[in-house]
C-alpha cells in the first residue's frame, strides 16, 4: 500500500533496549495491519563511548543507523535559559531540562499532542521553533478574542484566538450559526484546541474523513446530521477565519507536528513492500531529514538559526510584551576516533519558549559518521563558546562551569 494512502496515529518515539521505532496504528477501520516504521536504528551504547561535557548545559549522545546503514554518532546538547523582563539580558535557568529521547505528550500518545519534542534524533537540516503556554489577555480582562504573536528573527506566526464557540441550527433558515464566544482571560495553545479532527459519524464508512494535519482536533466534520453543537477551535489563522461549518482552514498552533501528521508524514520515505523485503529494518531510501523538524511549518527556519536574533511574543505572557534577542553561542565538538582528533560545529537544532515558567530552552545537535567500528571511538568533547560578555554573564549565573555528563573519567 502507497504510504499516502495511510492515515496514522502515532504513539511516536519508543525506546525499546537497542532501537527507536514509532509504532503507527491506522485511523481507518478498514486498514487490518499494524505498521511498524523505524524512524531511527538506536544501539546501545558502546561501554567505552563516553561524554565529557565542559558547558553549564545537559548533553547526550547515541549511536544510530542511517538509511544506508552508516554508523553515527549523535550529539545533543541543550541549554535552559531565563527569559528576562524586555529588553533585558538572557540568563542560564537555574534548573536544566534534561535531554529527551522521545516524544512527551499532554496525555496518551496517539491521543494528545506532543509537550516536549525528542531532542535526540538522526539530524536535522532547519531549526525549529516551538512555544508551550497560553494566550494571555492584556491585563488579564475578559475577552472574547486577541491576536498572540510570536517572532523569532525574520520568522513570525500570527494566532486568533477566540473564546469557545459552537454551530448550533437555525431557528427559520437553512444551516448552522456560530455562538458568540464565551469570555475568556488566558487559552491553552495545543493542537486539541486548533483547527482538525476525524468524523466517523457516517453510516457509510467510505464517508468517513479527518484531518491529516491535525487529526485530534476540532472543527472538522464531514456528516451534517452532527454539527449541532460541535465546538469550534479556539485557534485560527487571521487569514483564514471560519465562516461555514464545510470550512477546511489551515492548522494554527505553536506546538509540535506528530510524526505521523501531514507534513511530516511525507518525508517518512516509500514504506512498501519492496522495503520490508529488502531494507528493513533500515530506513526507507528516500527518507529525508526534514522528517525531524517537529514545529509549525511557518516556524521551522531555511536552514539554521545562528544565535542573537530577536524575539518578540505578543499576549503570550501575563507579564505583557516579551522582547530579547537569543544568546549568541556556539557549541563545539571534538572526537576521538581511534587516535584521531576531530573537531567539529553543531548546528542550532531547536528553540522553544515556555513563557508561563520564565524559560526557553535551546537544543544545539550533529551527528557525524564513525564507520563500521564505532568502538574505535574514544569520547566526544563538549564546549561552548561565544562573545566574551554572554560568556561571563551564562557563568556568572552559574553555579558550576562544567556540567559532569562523563561516563568515568576521561583524559583530554
Amino acid at each position: 500500500m502507497p504510504l499516502f494512502e495511510r492515515q496514522y496515529l502515532a504513539d511516536s518515539f519508543y525506546l525499546y533496549h537497542s532501537f527507536l521505532v514509532i509504532v503507527a496504528q491506522p485511523l481507518s477501520s478498514t486498514l487490518a495491519l499494524k505498521t511498524l516504521f523505524f524512524v531511527c536504528f538506536f544501539k546501545n551504547i558502546i561501554a567505552m563511548l563516553q561524554i565529557l561535557n565542559k558547558t553549564p548545559f545537559e548533553a547526550a549522545l547515541a549511536l544510530v543507523t542511517d538509511q544506508n546503514g552508516a554508523e553515527k554518532v549523535t550529539v545533543a546538547v541543550k541549554g535552559t535559559f531565563k527569559i528576562p523582563p524586555r529588553y533585558g539580558e538572557v540568563g542560564l535557568a537555574d534548573d536544566q531540562l534534561p535531554v529527551l529521547y522521545t516524544d512527551e505528550y499532554y496525555g496518551e500518545p496517539g491521543k494528545s499532542s506532543i509537550k516536549y519534542p525528542v531532542d535526540i534524533v538522526l539530524g536535522k537540516v532547519n531549526t525549529d521553533i516551538g512555544l508551550i503556554g497560553m494566550a494571555h489577555s492584556p491585563q488579564e480582562k475578559l475577552v472574547k478574542g486577541l491576536l498572540v504573536s510570536l517572532k523569532v528573527g525574520q520568522l513570525q506566526k500570527v494566532i486568533m484566538v477566540t473564546g469557545d464557540r459552537y454551530w448550533k441550527k437555525r431557528a427559520l433558515l437553512p444551516g448552522f450559526y456560530m455562538t458568540d464566544p464565551i469570555l475568556f482571560k488566558k487559552m491553552p495553545l495545543i493542537y486539541e484546541r486548533s483547527f482538525g479532527g476525524m468524523d466517523q459519524t457516517h453510516k457509510n464508512k467510505k464517508k468517513h474523513g479527518g484531518n491529516k494535519s491535525n487529526p485530534i482536533g476540532t472543527g472538522f466534520r464531514l456528516n451534517r446530521n452532527v454539527v449541532e453543537n460541535h465546538r469550534l477551535p479556539n485557534l485560527q489563522d487571521p487569514k483564514h477565519l471560519i465562516s461555514h461549518w464545510q470550512n477546511k482552514p489551515p492548522v494554527a498552533c505553536y506546538g509540535f507536528v506528530d510524526s505521523s501528521w501531514e507534513p511530516r508524514i511525507q518525508f517518512a520515505g516509500t514504506c512498501d513492500e519492496s522495503w520490508l523485503n529488502n531494507h528493513f529494518p533500515l530506513l526507507p531510501i528516500d527518507f529525508d531529514l526534514q522528517f525531524f523538524n517537529s514545529a509549525s511549518p511557518e516556524l521551522i527556519a531555511k536552514g539554521f538559526l545562528k544565535g542573537g536574533e530577536p524575539v518578540k511574543m505578543v499576549n503570550l505572557s501575563p507579564k505583557g510584551v516579551l522582547e530579547f534577542n537569543l544568546p549568541k553561542l556556539e557549541i563545539s565538538l571534538m572526537f576521538r576516533l581511534g587516535e584521531t582528533r576531530n573537531h567539529t560545529k553543531a548546528d542550532l537544532w531547536a528553540v522553544v519558549f515556555e513563557p508561563n515558567e520564565d524559560r526557553f530552552y535551546i537544543v544545539w545537535g550533529r551527528s557525524f559518521c564513525v564507520g563500521k567500528q564505532p568502538s574505535r571511538m574514544r569520547y566526544v568533547k563538549v564546549e561552548m563558546h561565544g562573545e566574551s560578555g554572554t560568556i561571563n554573564l551564562l557563568k556568572a549565573n552559574s553555579a558550576e562551569q562544567e556540567h559532569p555528563d562523563s561516563i568515568g573519567k576521561v583524559s583530554d
